[in-house]
């Protein structure tokens, strides 16, 4: 992640530059881990640990989630605090609910209308569950009514299948629990499956999805092999806009 040329580092990663910080605070001697042998020669890399006034920094991460491995491609520094580090994120001052929340509750949404129950009250009783304020309702809810329109347009064409909704999946591959929930999985009348994911922000681009720096679909789909949902046709990303996008299929 180093910016290189000629094999020579010309600028470090921002995760390196964390990283030295990091150990510069708690006087840990990094010298070790810069050598490219300690990595080459041990086949167990989350085996290295470093103790530092009898406490234990670092440790094998048996257990991680479907968005916590694309954290760690984009950001692993991200996985480092939270996993290793066990570390919390401060509540923000002055918190205000913005996409972050506002996707939360549009997958709640659809996931309730999918269920059948497509009563404007029950979305606006979702919608107080994320945001608590008037001022919310004004900025928020008129972006989800357009948004609401164009699912119910594109949905059109799953009318008559089955819906799995939510679906948590699990399984165990080289040692390590992966998990996660799939947004959606519709089950064809020819028995196929659709994975689907909803996205109200960025859809990954095709060529991320192909380099497998966007892996959250392939993740999900060895998952549901695993766990007897092997007849997988189509993955697809469902860009949730005010405009009206298409369903991007990414493999079939």
């Amino acid at each position: 992640r180093h910016e290189s040329s000629d094999n020579a580092v010309k600028l470090a990663s921002q995760f390196w530059l964390r990283f030295q910080l990091f150990c510069q605070f708690l006087n840990i001697d990094i010298t070790m881990i810069k050598e490219k042998r300690l990595y080459r020669n041990n086949n167990n890399y989350n085996s290295i640990n470093i103790k530092y006034d009898g406490y234990l920094y670092g440790q094998n991460i048996d257990k991680i989630s479907i968005t916590e491995i694309v954290k760690l491609i984009k950001n692993p520094y991200y996985i480092y605090a939270k996993k290793i580090l066990k570390l919390k994120e401060l509540p923000k001052i002055d918190y205000q609910p913005s996409f972050s929340e506002f996707g939360s509750f549009i997958h709640k949404v659809f996931e309730v209308y999918i269920g059948g129950n497509k009563k404007n009250e029950i979305f606006k009783d979702i919608f107080l569950q994320y945001f608590l304020n008037y001022n919310s309702l004004i900025i928020w809810w008129p972006k989800f009514q357009k948004i609401y329109e164009n699912f119910i347009l594109n949905n059109q064409q799953y009318q008559n299948c089955k819906n799995l909704l939510e679906k948590y999946l699990e399984a165990d591959i080289s040692g390590k629990k992966i998990y996660g929930k799939i947004d959606r999985m519709i089950i064809n009348q020819d028995s196929s499956i659709e994975i689907i994911d909803y996205k109200t922000g960025i859809t990954p681009s095709k060529k991320d999805f192909l380099s497998l720096k966007e892996p959250q679909l392939v993740i999900s789909a060895l998952l549901a092999i695993d766990n007897n949902l092997s007849n997988i046709s189509h993955l697809k990303y469902w860009k949730l806009s005010i405009k009206n996008h298409d369903i991007q299929s990414y493999c079939s």
